[in-house]
């Protein structure tokens, strides 16, 4: 009974652990991803926040957004309903 117990007990545990290695790993991939960024833009129907990170701009349409965005660049969308056609081409 007691090694039924102990054997359970350390599934579990590893279970947790790679748990949150994986959670790690996903946090230091999009921290990466961002610090390659040149700048972020992102779109929102609502007031931006009174203090911006730096390299971060709002836009109140994904054109505006798409528009200001060179390579590297990161365009975030907040949740809404945005009635526009956008176009998007390569950035060279």
């Amino acid at each position: 009974m007691r090694s039924v117990f102990a054997i359970s007990r350390g599934v579990r545990g590893r279970s947790r652990l790679a748990a949150v290695l994986t959670l790690a790993v996903v946090a230091l991939a999009a921290s990466a991803a961002s610090a390659m960024a040149k700048e972020v833009n992102i779109v929102s129907q609502g007031e931006p926040p009174k203090v911006l990170p730096a390299k971060t701009h709002y836009f109140k349409t994904i054109q505006e957004a798409v528009n200001a965005s060179t390579a590297r660049d990161i365009v975030l969308i907040e949740p809404g309903t945005y009635d526009e056609a956008v176009k998007v081409t390569s950035a060279q």
